[in-house]
């Protein structure tokens, strides 16, 4: 069960932000579906699967994504022009940062990268992560969770109620 979870949350980063030299922004996108999950009352399997948009709707182009393992072998639909063996070193340091997240979590040992993010989406300077489009009709807050972030990060402050996370 905590594979299927590891493999879920390093296959969601990398259809969201693709193969990263760092994980970190992969972190914080975890964070937020994990906050999120318990505010709900539901896994975060669900939360992921239910808010991320490569589990909603069907990629061809990017297939490759959902044939990723935990032990880094190419997926059969990975482009052959995009060498696999340059990027397999950024997919597993994405799987060893999920089962560290998935280790840490639960127990309370994580260290937040970004508390005050609540939501995410868009890209940061493409229109869709502009302050016009913040969630819960404009009220939400954009905040810079990591230098050089490939997704805009939204604290929601009152639009709804929410949980904050105690970290120790």
């Amino acid at each position: 069960m905590l594979e299927a979870l590891v493999l879920l949350l390093a296959q969601t980063c990398v259809a969201e932000i693709e193969l990263q030299p760092d994980p970190a922004e992969c972190v914080v996108m975890w964070e937020v579906n994990a906050r999120t999950a318990g505010r709900r009352k539901i896994s975060i399997q669900k939360q992921t699967r239910a808010f991320n948009s490569y589990w909603k709707i069907e990629h061809k182009a990017r297939a490759w994504v959902e044939q990723l393992t935990l032990v880094g072998d190419e997926p059969a639909l990975w482009p052959s022009d995009a060498g696999w063996e340059r990027l397999a070193p950024r997919w597993l340091a994405v799987v060893a940062r999920a089962r560290r997240f998935v280790d840490e979590y639960p127990r309370g040992a994580h260290k937040a990268v970004c508390a005050g993010a609540d939501t995410y989406g868009g890209t940061p300077g493409d229109g869709v992560g502009a302050d016009d489009a913040a969630p819960c009709g404009g009220r939400a807050l954009r905040i810079t969770c990591l230098p050089g972030e490939l997704q805009a990060y939204w604290h929601t402050g009152g639009c709804r109620s929410h949980v904050r996370p105690v970290y120790q």
